[in-house]
């Protein structure tokens, strides 16, 4: 069984990967796809974690292969946090590249998990799911005064 996790989120990239199954962590080759390279690497030193490959790319663009899983830390909207510290990366733009291509990178019964905080307008990201013709399970949760999304996606 082969991972991905594919996170943009600065200091917050093994969020996904520390709550993945341990079954699927201790079974699996876990390969960590990071705009924050170093501070991912210090965070998986930290927490013990060793079976790891990392790969410093832009969404898919140095992956290769496919994955049973994908887990994607996604980020958030730019109107809670400022544009440079999203380094570009908005719950819009994510999501038109991370649907567009992720049925490459999913084995035939293959699933892809998302993630992230709602911080603002969700239509584009809706849009997004339709345009892709996305099949999804979602479920939002409030926790902390914010509104989660949790989404199952399959090939």
């Amino acid at each position: 069984m082969i991972v991905l996790t594919l996170c943009f989120i600065i200091d917050k990239c093994l969020v996904a990967a520390l709550a993945t199954p341990s079954a699927v962590l201790s079974s699996s080759l876990m390969i960590i796809v990071n705009n924050d390279f170093r501070s991912t690497k210090n965070n998986a030193y930290l927490n013990k974690i060793t079976d790891i490959h990392f790969i410093n790319s832009n969404f898919f663009e140095s992956v290769e292969g496919k994955y049973d899983y994908i887990f994607a830390n996604g980020p958030i909207s730019p109107e809670s946090w400022p544009e440079k510290s999203l380094s570009g990366h908005t719950i819009s733009s994510y999501g038109e590249i991370l649907f567009s291509q992720y049925r490459n990178y999913l084995t035939d019964e293959g699933v892809m998990f998302m993630i992230f905080a709602e911080f603002g307008p969700m239509e584009a990201f809706y849009k997004t799911l339709q345009k892709y013709s996305v099949i999804h399970k979602e479920k939002r949760e409030k926790k902390f005064e914010v509104w989660w999304n949790f989404h199952e996606i399959i090939q």
